[in-house]
């Protein structure tokens, strides 16, 4: 499910600096973490990582970290991006409480009735629900920031006149939304002084309900952990998540086999071991560390997820999801689509990029696949090649040939 969403992909990364873009106080901004201090005394920034970044292999966590956060009136929730190639946004108010709300009394494995599916529904998707192309651009109103006291949001357009210092958040907006977080972008939830107490649902447009958290607001004046116990839970919970995924990852690179090799590996969607967490899923941005094969051998890459085989690949090329000079998020069409090798036929099994003699852009594009779909090329030249996915950062190997 999560692949079928992957099909969209844009420019060059910069903040949204529009009508409909970050502030200094509410919206989007790329600002540090501080109020370090003692619970208790004064206003409170507590960190929440969106996504993580191993560091020994490349890997995507659809989940915040910590997943559930304690906050008083005043105290301001700081989401703060580890880009992995994934786009992340964060949502909130009544129209996520309620649609999450509904979701989570679904008994497990029984499907969502239609009621659920309708609350979910209102809140827009990141990707057109029917895009077929690599290059479909993400529907702006989950990609820019929203905020709404009233009324649901558009699904297709920008949702219109937003501020560019949005009031803080007090539980009675309906949809408020950063937006798509880039790389190291930050968005600065400040809780109205007036807020009630209360559980309070967050969640990606992206990822919907595989990826969602929990603010907890308590009375003024009550203690709470201190922003340093927030980070350390979320590290912890980081920690346990990438063990979990660990020795699929060094399998994965210690492939050798060129008939073996993979593009991203599977990645079960284990119970966090976390008390108290939900579940964290995941996928392994994984390539062979290297693979051999003599001049005129093939390598056959099995695709598991949303990834591409780019040689030679310009700087323009990545990332795949940013804000354009305008504010807008835009597909990158020179990473999205082939280059130099054919695009992939309409239910065929194997996509052949044909020969490579090293020279020149080559691109399979965005290719989706669940281990049964395949990329092949053949090495017409002996020689050394780095190649790498343009969706997933840190995503690369060595093909040595001859």
């Amino acid at each position: 499910m999560r692949a079928r969403r992957l099909l969209a992909a844009v420019g060059a990364v910069v903040l949204v600096t529009s009508a409909c873009g970050s502030g200094d106080g509410s919206g989007g901004s790329a600002t540090t973490t501080g109020a370090d201090g003692p619970a208790g005394q004064g206003p409170a920034t507590l960190p929440v990582r969106v996504d993580a970044l191993p560091e020994d292999f490349s890997a995507s966590f659809f989940a915040y970290f910590p997943q559930a956060v304690t906050a008083r009136p005043g105290d301001t929730v700081e989401f703060v991006s580890d880009f992995t190639g994934e786009p992340h946004t964060v949502a909130l108010g009544r129209i996520i409480d309620e649609a999450l709300t509904a979701f989570d009394a679904t008994p497990a494995g029984t499907p969502a009735s239609e009621e659920t599916r309708a609350l979910l529904a209102r809140a827009p998707s990141f990707f057109p629900p029917d895009a077929t192309n690599a290059d479909a651009d993400p529907l702006p109103a989950a990609a820019q920031p929203c905020f709404l006291a009233t009324g649901s949001p558009p699904q297709e357009s920008a949702c219109v006149d937003q501020p560019r210092n949005p009031a803080p958040f007090d539980g009675t907006q309906s949809f408020y939304s950063s937006g798509f977080l880039p790389d190291e972008a930050s968005f600065k939830l400040n809780l109205a002084d007036d807020i009630a107490p209360g559980t309070y649902r967050f969640m990606c447009l992206v990822d919907r309900t595989e990826m969602t958290g929990t603010l907890t607001v308590v009375a003024p004046g009550s203690e709470i952990p201190s922003p340093a116990e927030v980070r350390e839970q979320g590290d912890t919970e980081i920690a346990q998540a990438t063990e979990r995924v660990r020795a699929r990852a060094e399998k994965a690179k210690a492939i050798t086999a060129p008939e073996a090799a993979v593009a991203g590996a599977p990645s079960a969607e284990d119970e966090a071991p976390v008390a108290g967490a939900r579940r964290v899923a995941s996928t392994l941005n994984v390539f062979p560390e290297e693979l051999a094969v003599p001049a005129g051998g093939t390598v056959s890459w099995a695709l598991h997820g949303a990834h591409m085989i780019a040689f030679n690949a310009p700087e323009d090329a990545r990332p795949l999801y940013a804000f354009d000079a305008d504010g807008v998020v835009r597909a990158n069409k020179k990473g999205a689509l082939p280059s130099g090798s054919p695009p992939r036929q309409p239910g065929a099994e194997v996509v052949d990029g044909g020969r490579f003699d090293g020279t020149g852009f080559l691109n399979s594009g965005l290719l989706v696949g669940e281990g049964d779909l395949s990329y092949r090329l053949t090495f017409a030249k002996p020689g050394t090649y780095t190649y790498k996915c343009l969706f997933h950062t840190d995503m690369e190997g060595r093909i040595k040939v001859g």
